[in-house]
């Protein structure tokens, strides 16, 4: 949900019916200003009353987890120091808008598998290590933190009314919706942001 006060992920994670009434919802919301926890949760009801499809009132939902956290992008200095290697979460974090963070754990630890396997079987020395700490760490500065960055900028600076206009990547999924075979090549195929 694109909105300079509350932007949003909303995703239904089990579908009760079509009216969305009986559904697990996760709702991810960003609130504007600094406020305390205490003011988050008091803020919470007319929040969700406003994002939630429906418009519903405290008594119609039940929440079953809360995790407050602030929005944020960071990565460490280095990913190795001698014996000690990071990868995903342990390394850098991303706004959890658009999978990146997901995507590259997945990545580093394949990377990473890949330089123990061949420093284990003799294939290479020590310094791959380095090598994989240097180009994991790049990867995320140069490729996954921009991309994830853009992505939060996407819903809490847009302007609604006219995303659809300034933004191709969402007019092009907005031009794809209800077209599952044209969804699944696009997927398929590319990923941009």
């Amino acid at each position: 949900m694109i909105d300079k006060d509350n932007y949003a992920l909303i995703a239904r994670r089990t579908n009760a019916g079509n009216d969305g009434r009986g559904s697990l919802w996760r709702v991810t919301y960003g609130d504007a200003g600094n406020l305390t926890d205490e003011e988050l949760i008091a803020r919470r009801p007319a929040v969700l009353k406003r994002l939630l499809p429906g418009n519903p009132n405290p008594e119609e939902y039940t929440i079953t987890e809360t995790i407050q956290f602030r929005i944020h992008n960071r990565c460490v200095r280095k990913m190795r120091e001698g014996r000690i290697l990071l990868a995903a979460d342990a390394a850098h974090v991303c706004c959890p808008w658009g999978g990146y963070g997901c995507l590259s754990a997945a990545l580093d630890v394949s990377g990473l598998a890949d330089c123990l396997i061949g420093y284990y079987e003799g294939w290479t020395d020590e310094d791959i290590l380095d090598l994989y700490a240097q180009i994991r760490r790049q990867k995320f500065v140069d490729y996954i933190d921009r991309r994830s960055r853009k992505n939060f900028d996407r819903l809490r600076v847009s302007d609604p009314d006219t995303i659809l206009e300034t933004d191709p990547f969402l007019a092009l999924l907005k031009d794809m919706e209800g077209d599952n075979e044209r969804t699944k090549a696009f997927l398929m195929v590319s990923t941009p942001a």
